[in-house]
């Protein structure tokens, strides 16, 4: 049985093995189609490999961009930091709400959102009298106002250079980012909010100082003499020239007197007088002869107007702001011995207007154009802005003929008219000794050359434009279509030269503009690094 159970397993075997044989044999595309399949998956693997080597090789790229940006948010942080600051600091004084200069602030930083000491922002703010927009680093940094932080910048600032610097400390692999954005900011400027300026004599300004007795500047306080390197940053040194030819404390509003303080003549002193101060008188006042010291010459004496008998008149007295007795803390008196002074533009142009022929710029405050060297002949290759002259009466009288400039406001004084600037020796425009500002073929300094009626010598006058305080009280040559500007400080280093200029939004492009007509404005935007 066991061999036959053998055999029968064996014969089951063979015929399996035949059946097997019989069977048709596989596709050759079985074996491609698995070739195919392993190179897939290799090349698969391959793209994959690739893919994520470029993918890790962004990274860091991108972890780069997302931190310059979030630096580039600080940045932008501080500059609304900035302007912030500078839009909300006021104080109020008699005639209204001003800004308070006192509380500019030079520099600050801070954090973006408060917490986080990743994004962080520096930021330096420059100050100037002028706009500093399209001037040169050099011009910039020569005419930048002295300021500092809790007394502000030295004198009242026309516009603000603000630089912000945003950083993100979280950068790839620790390493800080940072970038720099910069802007002008153009305040809101009114007569009353110019806060005034040095009056200098030589090596010394003036200061108001409180009577002897009293703990502060008032009625009777004193007016002395400081060295110029004193005189930077006290408010008790700065004076305003109003529209009534009176030397006002431009401080004392704030104090509390209504009218502000003024340059009086005290008591004698010998064949002189203390000067003191005074409540401002009024221009109805038959008295205030002393509180009036008019500059009307080539030079900068002030007189007082008035005649023998203390009478308002159009002559002048002998007596004027005097230096004859100068020294650190020694008052001033008002003498008969006159000297010139060489006030800051900030002080104001007193009574100079269009109404007394005088070309005021608005700018350089207390700057009038002004016939170089007083020299007639047209030889002068530019015309300068110099400290305005007065009339306390009206109308020009006694003010030289270099100091006038004749010249056609538009209707109403809105819109645009064609006009010639003329400057005459006998203040008369019509006669045969006028002079016409002209632009000049190769220079950028208009002169006064002799009058032909060319394009050269047509100025286009805007007063009030429906284009708003940019394109409003510019002077545009016709010819070349560039603005009267100043080139500040060229003319024996403290006065300013006319210049053609690109037209801008620069206040030193305005000339005998009316006050409270400047607005506030921010521009300029430059991205300095990042």
């Amino acid at each position: 049985m066991t061999r036959q159970r053998q055999a029968g397993a064996l014969l089951a075997i063979d015929r399996r093995i035949h059946t097997a044989l019989r069977r048709p044999h596989a596709s050759d595309d079985a074996g491609v189609a698995l070739i195919s399949a392993v190179l897939f998956m290799v090349v698969l693997a391959g793209f994959a490999l690739i893919t994520l080597g470029v993918i890790l090789g962004q990274v860091a790229p991108a972890q780069f961009a997302q931190s310059d940006t979030r630096a580039g948010y600080s940045a932008q942080g501080g500059m609304q930091a900035a302007l912030n600051q500078m839009r909300s600091i006021d104080r109020t004084i008699a005639t209204g709400v001003y800004g308070d200069r006192s509380k500019l602030l030079c520099s600050f930083d801070g954090r973006l959102d408060g917490a986080s000491t990743d994004l962080e922002y520096d930021v330096a703010i420059q100050y100037f009298t002028s706009d500093p927009t399209y001037q040169t680093a050099a011009w910039i940094s020569a005419n930048a106002l002295p300021c500092t932080n809790g007394l502000g910048p030295s004198v009242q600032p026309v516009a603000a250079l603000i630089s912000s610097t945003g950083f993100n400390a979280a950068a790839v692999g620790g390493a800080e980012v940072d970038r720099t954005i910069s802007a002008v900011y153009i305040f809101k400027m009114t007569n009353v909010n110019i806060a005034g300026g040095l009056m200098i004599y030589g090596a010394y300004c003036l200061r108001a100082v409180p009577a002897v007795g009293q703990p502060t500047v008032g009625p009777g306080a004193r007016v002395v003499f400081k060295p110029t390197a004193q005189c930077t940053v006290d408010a008790t040194d700065k004076w305003q020239y109003n529209g009534n030819v009176q030397f006002e404390l431009a401080s004392s509003k704030d104090a509390g007197y209504a009218t502000g303080l003024c340059i009086t003549q005290g008591g004698a002193d010998g064949a002189s007088f203390f000067a003191v101060l005074q409540p401002c008188k009024s221009s109805a006042d038959p008295t205030r002869w002393d509180q009036v010291y008019s500059a009307w010459g080539g030079t900068n004496l002030f007189q007082q107007a008035h005649n023998a008998a203390n009478q308002m008149t159009n002559a002048r007295s002998s007596y004027c702001l005097s230096g004859s007795t100068i020294g650190d803390n020694v008052q001033m008196r008002i003498a008969t011995s006159c000297g010139g002074w060489n006030n800051q533009s900030a002080v104001g142009p007193g009574a100079a207007s269009k109404a007394t022929n005088q070309v005021v710029n608005f700018g350089e405050f207390g700057r009038c154009m002004d016939v170089t060297n007083e020299n007639w002949s047209p030889t002068e290759t530019f015309v300068i802005v110099y400290p305005c002259k007065q009339d306390a009466f009206g109308g020009g009288v006694g003010i030289n003929p270099n100091h006038k400039f004749f010249y056609t406001e538009p209707a109403g004084l809105t819109g645009t008219v064609e006009t010639t600037i003329i400057a005459s020796q006998d203040s008369n425009p019509a006669s045969g000794s006028r002079l016409c500002l002209a632009a000049i073929t190769g220079s950028q300094y208009p002169r006064l050359v002799a009058c032909n009626g060319s394009d050269r010598q047509v100025w286009e006058r805007t007063a009030a434009s429906p284009g708003g305080w940019g394109v409003s009280w510019t002077f545009v040559n016709k010819a070349t279509g560039e603005c009267i500007g100043t080139a500040v400080n060229e003319f024996d280093g403290w006065i300013s030269k006319l210049q053609l200029q690109a037209c801008n939004t620069a206040t030193a492009q305005k000339w005998n503009a009316p006050p409270f007509v400047s607005e506030a404005s921010i521009g300029n935007f430059k991205e300095l690094q990042g």
